[in-house]
């Protein structure tokens, strides 16, 4: 009877043969070159932790405690906010900073805070370096004249490292407590905006200082709690007055913005690294338009109604104008085609700009 071979074991071929090599030279090839792929890369690198220590359980737990002990709202409120920190967990993720190219269309968009965006791509440079690559930026303070475009520049940066932004405006805190919370020994105790920038999932939020240099006199002391936060060692152990929970700062992403630096007490100054800022140029104008011109059309659904291609009449007749006058006069303009019955802009659309009393040219606030 004729007997079937039987199938070969794995086990019994010998390795040294190597005979798939005379059966397949350019097999043999790619083989070799997989292999000497392999030993460059090494063995996969297990997943990047991007989980921190926020705050330590059992402090919590006694904090949970003392807010047994309180009475009337303050109790409630110190037993939410404690509540909520508990629910968030003792650990919280910090953003992984993007490659310094992911600020290129800021660039673009943003032609005189060139200055400011290459000092972050410096510090994401830096970041690439680290073993788990989390984002952790130095204080930074631009210098500039009114109107160079604070708040919108901050607001696409965030959107850029994938962040939230909280805005405090220095010049409006009504009182010292605004920042680091009031304590709980008062009926009306609250957390400050640190912690509210902080009340997240996230440990990286930034948050922007809007003219610090125009803190009122009667909140002179309001600011006094970013002494220990700008710096990273004793920002791991921020404290608000009202939660009285060590949380971990260190991770928070401050943005200060003044009109004089000279202005900002000497010793905050010095914790931040300074850049001036300028208004635009004109050869920069036309970038300043289509920035505008894209805030002001995002998200509106009427948009879509429209073709929203600005011709180059137009666009000279924008440029003339701060982007304050450019958003207003660019959504007139968009109801005045609109009356006419027209899906283009025209530019005897854009309505003459009303005068600013000394202001200069800059991005929106």
């Amino acid at each position: 009877m004729h007997q079937q071979s039987e199938a070969p074991v794995v086990s019994q071929v010998d390795p040294n043969r190597r005979w798939w090599r005379r059966a397949d030279p350019d097999l043999a090839r790619q083989a070799a070159c997989v292999r000497s792929i392999a030993m460059q890369v090494g063995p996969p690198s297990a997943p990047m932790e991007t989980r921190r220590e926020f705050f330590r359980t059992g402090e919590l737990t006694a904090r949970m405690e003392w807010a047994q002990r309180l009475t009337g709202n303050a109790k409630a409120m110190v037993r939410s906010r404690l509540e909520r920190a508990r629910s968030l967990g003792d650990r919280r993720t910090v953003a992984i900073a993007p490659t310094s190219d992911k600020l290129t269309e800021l660039l673009v968009n943003f032609p005189n805070f060139a200055p400011a965006i290459r000092q972050v791509q410096g510090q994401l440079s830096l970041c690439q370096c680290t073993p788990g690559r989390l984002l952790q930026l130095q204080p930074m303070l631009i210098e500039g004249p009114p109107g160079i475009g604070k708040t919108a520049f901050a607001n696409e940066l965030a959107k850029a490292l994938g962040v939230a932004l909280t805005r405090v405006n220095v010049s409006t805190l009504s009182a010292d407590f605004s920042l680091a919370g009031l304590d709980a020994s008062y009926e009306s105790a609250k957390p400050g905006l640190i912690w509210d920038a902080l009340d997240s999932p996230c440990m990286s939020p930034i948050v922007m200082l809007d003219e610090i240099d125009k803190t009122p006199p009667s909140s002179a002391s309001a600011l006094g709690c970013l002494y220990a936060l700008l710096e990273g060692h004793t920002a791991r152990q921020f404290c608000d007055e009202a939660l009285r929970l060590p949380v971990d700062a260190s991770y928070v992403v401050w943005i200060a913005t003044c009109n004089d630096a000279s202005l900002v007490e000497p010793a905050l100054r010095s914790r931040f690294a300074i850049t001036e800022v300028q208004a635009p140029t004109p050869e920069q104008m036309p970038a300043v338009v289509a920035s505008v011109h894209q805030q002001l059309i995002h998200g509106r659904e009427w948009a879509n109604a429209f073709d929203t291609r600005l011709s180059a009449d137009v666009v000279a007749k924008l440029a003339e104008m701060t982007p304050r006058q450019m958003h207003r006069a660019l959504e007139q303009a968009y109801a005045e085609a609109a009356n006419a019955g027209r899906d283009r802009l025209c530019a005897d659309d854009i309505p003459r700009p009303v005068a600013e009393s000394k202001r200069r040219l800059g991005f929106l606030n």
